[in-house]
C-alpha cells in the first residue's frame, strides 16, 4: 500500500532511469493475465508501471517486497490527496487519474485475492 508522503516530490533516494526500467521488467513477470488483456499491449502496461515506479523511492517496492506494509508515495495525488497516476485508458482520448492502490492489486493480485478485495471495497 502506498501513502502520500508529507514531503511530496522530495525523494530521499530516487531511482535512475535504468533502475526504473529494470524494476518494471521484474514487475512485468508478476502481472496477471487480466492486466495484460485490459491494457492491450505489454508496452502500454509497462508505461503504466513506469509511472508507478517514478512515484516511489529506490528502497521501496510495494510489489516484490514481502515485508512491505506501506511505502511513501512521492508522485501525483488525486483531489482527495491519495496516490494517483494519470493514464489515457484504452478506448479513451483523455487522461484520467487512477488510484495507485487500486491499480496495483488489479495488475498483480491473483484472481481470488482480487475478487475478495472487490467484495471488501464494495465494488
Amino acid at each position: 500500500m502506498l501513502i502520500a508522503s508529507p514531503n511530496a516530490r522530495q525523494f530521499s533516494s530516487p531511482r535512475t532511469q535504468v533502475e526504473k526500467e529494470a524494476l518494471v521488467r521484474e514487475w512485468m513477470q508478476c502481472a496477471q493475465p487480466r492486466a495484460l488483456q485490459f491494457f492491450s499491449t505489454e508496452a502500454f502496461l509497462e508505461s503504466v508501471l513506469l509511472k508507478v515506479v517514478e512515484g516511489i523511492d529506490r528502497y521501496d517496492d510495494p510489489v516484490l517486497d514481502a515485508d512491505a506494509t506501506c511505502a511513501p508515495w512521492y508522485g501525483d495525488l488525486n483531489k482527495d490527496g491519495k496516490p494517483a497516476i494519470s493514464v489515457v485508458m484504452p478506448g479513451h482520448s483523455a487522461a484520467s487519474m487512477h488510484l495507485v492502490n487500486r491499480t496495483l492489486p488489479f495488475i498483480f493480485a491473483v484472481d481470488k485475492s482480487f475478487q475478495l478485495k472487490q467484495v471488501i471495497a464494495g465494488l
